[in-house]
């Protein structure tokens, strides 16, 4: 039997808006988990999760007042004053979060990175790399994988087989449909958890049936001894 363990970071954003060059994040949840990746050579594979788990809330005055979105407010439940009430990005940013994730990765490693999952996370890691460019951090990339696991695809991709199921793809919806209770829709660490859950419960049982196609992916794989 062979394994690896694949570092996973399940990240959920709220911002002031929908641009990432005009508006900026306020809160930011990440959850680091470890995925464990077991295989023999009969061809048989398992993917579960080990005991390791950290999460961590950011919250961060936004580096500008004059773009904030009313409807993002709205949605968010948030008011300008509470907004201003944060510590400033330029100290969350580098202090807690860059920090957090020198703890999980080196970052002057390739091999060793974390591999972003989210509900529409392109959306959540564009918003983190403006963030970064705008403070001057250039090296934020090296701790990700390019190549992000994005649960609302699994989704959007079930909607359409099964259009009687989902009346939409929205995360509280999916939740719904799923038996999730989401407490508090648009709270950045209350919508990673369930994020976390569907991919658990939904997408990771899913990645057993490979074994049972006819997929010759085997060779392709490369485990520590």
């Amino acid at each position: 039997m062979k394994s690896k363990i694949i570092k996973l970071a399940f990240i959920d954003t709220e911002t002031t808006g929908l641009d990432p060059v005009m508006n900026d994040p306020f809160q930011v949840a990440m959850i680091y988990r470890e995925l464990l990746f077991e295989y023999d050579r009969s061809g048989s594979f398992n993917f579960t999760f080990t005991g390791s788990y950290d999460e961590k809330v950011f919250y961060m005055k936004p580096l500008n007042f004059d773009t904030i979105s009313p409807q993002a407010l709205t949605i968010n439940g948030i008011t300008i004053d509470q907004l201003k009430s944060y510590l400033p990005a330029s100290t969350v940013f580098p202090v807690d979060i860059v920090s957090f994730l020198e703890t999980k990765v080196d970052r002057f490693n390739k091999e060793d990175k974390m591999v972003p999952v989210g509900y529409n996370v392109k959306f959540d890691m564009d918003f983190l790399f403006a963030l970064a460019t705008k403070l001057g951090f250039k090296f934020f990339g090296s701790y990700f994988s390019r190549k992000p696991i994005d649960v609302l695809d699994h989704f959007r991709n079930l909607s359409l087989l099964f259009p009687g199921v989902f009346t939409n793809v929205k995360l509280q919806t999916v939740c719904e449909a799923a038996g999730l209770y989401l407490t508090h829709a648009h709270n950045a660490l209350d919508d990673i958890k369930a994020t976390m859950h569907l991919f658990e419960q939904s997408m990771l049982p899913q990645l057993s049936l490979v074994q049972n196609s006819n997929f010759q992916i085997w060779g392709g794989l490369n485990f520590d001894e």
